[in-house]
């Protein structure tokens, strides 16, 4: 399972904000938003943890102190306009003790913009950012051809440039996950994984080995439960299994391959509206229904699951069979022990046997000094075998198999495909105690059954 280290959630700083304390019960480690209005998305970062990191897309929808927006990257003066964002942006989080990485550009490849934009875009804000400890990322690719774009973007980039550069923004939308030997969604297992996805776009990232790495962040993926043939439940249900076992899979990546994975989204205002008419809904992303007076979808609670992984069961599952094991242990030893006991009593009780020898000599001498009868026969005098005590076979300690159990990107409005979710479930093996021989006392034969009784915990 990916670390919360590296899994992060998209909000929307204007209308799909999550709390502080939302974010602390969700557990991500990144949190991704555009920035729409700069003095209140700073008020916003604020007040979420330290802890949090921050991936802030810059766009041509942000707005200038002047009240304008940087607007199309094609129009007349997007430089200066985009530079200018910049500079304001570096003025209000320059060296701000959180880690915060500007994306720029959202998706640059659908909106049918040339890499050479891509990259003056990063050979403009890189300078700047680096200085005041920002990061700086190339802006997201997610079309069908982003293969092809992305690779042309990074010849693109001088090396003084990429030098700058903490990585590129990938949205792998349209992707499979391989859920129990099942794709999900199965309409997209012609597409390829999402975890195949990413491993693919850092090579792109990084054709030659000689140069500085930069890793993916994944700073958009997700399931639109819209695109799910099924009822509200089993849309939902397979949602949540897409989620889980994407980060499951994300989980195997190394941070030089992996940044970080953003599940889109945390609430479905994010999502844009898509259809016409009496027919129009928006897309279903998120982890929260657009209608605040609705409870969570149980999709928030697959994320959970993702960030803090229900390790509990299992540790009071290999506790509870180290107590059986103990437990067991101490029977036996205690069983011996007796049995040890009474074999020294009986030895002590018995004659000791004289030495052959010195018994012929005192016969002797008895039979020259006395009228005494014969000697008995030797197998008359001979004193009865010892006794042993018969030891009992230690069981065996059981061992216990410890399984593991597996979400989110925002961004810009974008479309994306369905959504798949597949719950692990563990399974751990009950301790197994060996009985002891017949002959162990009883006392150890009631102390194996009390930790064979003992329930294991799942």
């Amino acid at each position: 399972m990916l670390g919360r280290d590296r899994i992060g959630i998209v909000v929307n700083e204007e209308n799909a904000w999550a709390s502080a304390q939302e974010l602390n019960e969700l557990g991500p480690l990144f949190l991704r938003s555009i920035v729409f209005d700069m003095n209140r998305f700073g008020g916003r970062v604020d007040a979420l943890p330290p802890e949090v990191r921050i991936i802030a897309l810059l766009n041509s929808e942000t707005f200038l102190d002047t009240g304008e927006r940087v607007g199309l990257e094609t129009s007349p003066g997007w430089e200066e306009r985009w530079s200018r964002a910049i500079d304001l942006f570096v003025a209000r989080f320059r060296n701000s003790g959180r880690r915060i990485f500007v994306e720029c550009l959202n998706e640059w490849d659908l909106l049918n913009l040339p890499p050479e934009v891509a990259v003056k875009a990063v050979a403009l804000a890189a300078p700047k950012l680096r200085p005041a400890n920002i990061g700086c990322l190339l802006g997201s690719v997610a079309s069908s051809d982003w293969p092809a774009q992305l690779g042309r973007a990074i010849q693109l980039l001088s090396g003084d440039v990429r030098a700058l550069l903490d990585g590129v923004c990938f949205h792998p939308y349209l992707k499979s996950v391989i859920a129990d030997g099942s794709f999900i969604p199965p309409e997209w297992r012609t597409m390829g994984t999402v975890s195949e996805a990413v491993q693919q776009a850092h090579g792109f990232a990084n054709p030659d080995s000689s140069l500085k790495n930069l890793p993916v962040f994944v700073t958009e993926f997700g399931l639109n439960r819209l695109n799910v043939v099924g009822d509200s439940a089993f849309q939902v249900r397979l949602q949540s299994v897409y989620v889980k076992q994407a980060y499951e899979d994300f989980g195997r990546l190394t941070e030089q391959q992996l940044g970080a994975a953003c599940w889109f989204s945390w609430n479905d205002r994010t999502g844009v509206l898509v259809g016409e008419g009496p027919q129009q809904r928006r897309e279903q992303f998120g982890l929260w229904p657009e209608d605040d007076t609705l409870p969570a979808w149980a999709t928030r609670a697959a994320f959970i699951e993702c960030t803090f992984p229900p390790v509990a069961p299992l540790a009071a599952q290999a506790s509870a069979v180290s107590g059986a094991s103990a437990a067991v242990a101490a029977a036996v030893d205690e069983a011996v022990l007796v049995d040890a006991q009474a074999a020294s009593s009986e030895q002590a009780d018995a004659p000791a046997e004289p030495d052959g020898e010195q018994a012929d000599a005192a016969a002797e001498l008895d039979a020259e000094q006395t009228d005494a009868p014969p000697e008995p026969d030797a197998e008359q005098t001979d004193v009865s075998a010892e006794p042993d005590a018969e030891q009992t076979d230690a069981p065996a300690e059981p061992d216990a198999e410890q399984a593991s159990a597996a979400a989110e990107p925002d961004a810009e409005q974008t479309d994306a495909p369905p959504e798949p979710d597949a719950e692990q479930t563990d399974a751990a093996a009950e301790p197994d105690a060996e009985q002891t021989d017949a002959s162990a006392e009883p006392a150890a034969q009631e102390a194996l059954a009390v930790a064979e009784s003992e329930p294991t915990a799942v």
